[in-house]
């Protein structure tokens, strides 16, 4: 079973759109649900929010299905929670692992009169920051629910997640908006208006220096409840007192600041000052002689002074800061980033799915040659999407599913269809190699392995010699020695390794040293300016040296006029490519071109 990539892409944007319009989270959950029991095609589903006592983890009913009377569902919404920590409803939360059952009467829910039987279910985990938040549940759907079901309703689970989080954080600033109700205009600890003095003083404030951009900064200190757990909460109190101290000095004048919750703040003041204060505690701060590294989540939102709304301007903050949240932590997010970069990373994502689903990536080859006589002696793949009779190049889609479940599918789709190319070079016995682009999230992703593994089963060892994989992006590869693992397998199943932009990351060499490389592709932005900027020319006289006497392969990528060929042959270069040799070609083209060793150049 398949799930529509633009119908889910539609149920975030409207999800999106919800929690911007209204604070109101069960109307945006029970909105959401809806959309996932039509998209999965299942009758039966909830959402839950994970709590915990000291009986463990339970989960409160956040959205379930209409599946009784209105009065009945009311109830059943506001009073349903789940302790068995046998059920299948608690299971993802405790395990961390998703339940799938068939033909049974579980998951043991606490059903009321009338509730429909349960056949067939899915339980999945969700996860905000490494902790499990909540969990999903849905039911009999006429079709098998299984794992890779999970995968393709990943953005989904993710929004659900920022939900729930965005949840937390509006209790927890109301719980301590009714503590401060009990003390005066300013917070005790820090001396700070609270939450509805901020508001009414930015009503009426006017900024000191007209000409400059003012904003709402809603800033977040990450992981404060390990500081609190670790060191106890008297520290906890001297820790955020030196933070009020450092923003206080920072904004003077030029703004108001409040404690809007036990580690949050907000800030009315110029942009730069949001920057300023957080470079104060790079890389650490001392409280008391102890010294901590501190991270910041924020989110900003532009604040008009003639026409802003308060409220609705807090909001965007404190939507982009859960945002940031998202990405880690150690982020600032831009509400008008925000909600352009998500609805395009959606359309490109979406581009992408539809484009796999309907086999519209086109495979182009452009040639790898001899520089000093232009002998074709192999080729790269490189992909274009069809889209409404139009041809999308990379670079308008990869940068925004980076790092995604798309990127994954898409390298797996790159690989499958690559191998047939391969294959039919083999059977028409033309003598090339063929280089394959894959990514570093989809190298050190589980399902790499298991497409190598499944073409290993459908190929010969002949194709596998005539392949070399491009590691792209090598700058996201965050566990070196995994990459180390998983390109040695590579490499004993007779593939060949080629690490490519060399020369753009600050750990090139590092790679180039502790990856089983076999070549080394040098970035086109030297070679583009070999011939102008000394210091690029250095630089790829270096690397050509360097990669030689190692006996490794160099291949400079860019080439473009005959002067960047003869400076590139009097450095040693041997390989290269670019369009003073041949543009990139459609792969059947290209292969004739390959056996008539002619070169496209129109």
């Amino acid at each position: 079973m398949h799930y529509s990539t633009i119908e889910i892409y539609k149920a975030i944007d409207n999800a999106q759109k919800s929690l911007l319009k209204s604070s109101d989270m069960n109307k945006a959950f029970q909105q959401l649900l809806k959309d996932v029991l039509e998209i999965t095609s299942s009758p039966i589903g909830f959402f839950g929010e994970i709590f915990h006592n000291e009986n463990g983890p339970y989960a409160q009913m956040r959205a379930i299905s209409n599946i009784m009377g209105k009065d009945q569902q009311k109830a059943l919404l506001s009073d349903l929670e789940f302790h068995d920590p046998d059920s299948d409803i608690l299971k993802p939360a405790i395990t961390g692992e998703i339940i799938i059952t068939f033909n049974s009467t579980r998951p043991s829910l606490k059903q009321p009169e009338g509730h429909p039987v349960i056949h067939s279910y899915i339980g999945i985990p969700v996860k905000f920051d490494n902790n499990i938040v909540g969990v999903i549940g849905l039911a009999n759907a006429e079709y098998h629910y299984q794992l890779s079901c999970v995968s393709e309703l990943s953005p989904l689970i993710k929004t659900i997640a920022v939900m729930i989080e965005r949840k937390r954080l509006l209790k927890e600033q109301e719980q301590y908006n009714k503590r401060m109700l009990s003390h005066a205009e300013k917070d005790t600890l820090t001396g700070f208006y609270n939450r509805w003095k901020f508001e009414e003083l930015t009503s009426s404030f006017r900024p000191l220096e007209r000409d400059v951009k003012y904003i709402i900064s809603c800033i977040n200190i990450d992981a404060f409840r390990k500081i609190n757990n670790l060191h106890g909460f008297d520290y906890g109190d001297l820790f955020i007192r030196k933070i009020a101290q450092i923003i206080s000095r920072s904004i003077d004048n030029k703004g108001l600041c409040c404690r809007s919750s036990g580690d949050e703040f907000l800030l009315l003041s110029p942009e730069y000052i949001v920057y300023h204060i957080i470079e104060q505690f790079n890389p650490s701060i001392t409280v008391h002689g102890r010294q901590s590294i501190i991270t910041f989540s924020v989110g900003m939102a532009f604040w008009d002074f003639e026409s802003g709304n308060i409220t609705r301007t807090i909001q965007h903050a404190e939507h982009s800061m859960c945002q940031a949240k998202e990405q880690g932590g150690s982020a600032i997010v831009l509400y008008d980033d925000i909600t352009n970069n998500f609805r395009l990373k959606q359309e490109k994502i979406a581009l992408v799915r539809h484009a796999i689903e309907q086999n519209k990536v086109l495979f182009y080859l452009q040639p790898q040659v001899e520089i000093q006589n232009g002998t074709i002696t192999g080729h790269e793949i490189l992909i274009r999407i069809i889209d409404n009779s139009s041809i999308i190049y990379p670079d308008d889609f990869l940068p925004h599913i980076s790092e995604t479940e798309t990127d994954i599918a898409l390298g797996d789709y790159i690989l499958e269809n690559s191998f047939l190319i391969v294959n039919e070079i083999i059977s028409r016995d033309i003598s090339c190699d063929i280089s394959i682009n894959i990514s570093a999230y989809h190298l050190l992703s589980k399902e790499f392995i298991k497409t190598i593994q499944n073409l290993i089963d459908q190929y010969s060892k002949t194709i596998f010699s005539k392949i070399k994989l491009e590691i792209t992006e090598t700058s996201l590869i965050n566990d070196i020695d995994k990459a180390a693992q998983i390109l040695n397998y590579c490499k004993d199943i007779g593939l060949r390794i080629s690490l490519d932009d060399f020369g753009t990351g600050y750990s090139s060499m590092n790679y180039f040293r502790l990856l089983p490389i076999d070549e080394v592709k040098i970035d086109k932005s030297f070679i583009l300016d070999i011939n102008h900027r000394e210091e690029s020319f250095l630089l790829v006289q270096h690397i050509i040296s360097m990669v030689n006497s190692f006996g490794k392969h160099v291949i400079a990528e860019g080439i473009e006029t005959s002067i960047h060929r003869s400076t590139l042959i009097n450095l040693g270069c041997k390989y290269g490519q670019g369009y003073f040799y041949s543009q990139p070609s459609p792969w059947e083209k290209a292969l004739y071109l390959t056996v008539e060793q002619k070169l496209d150049t129109e």
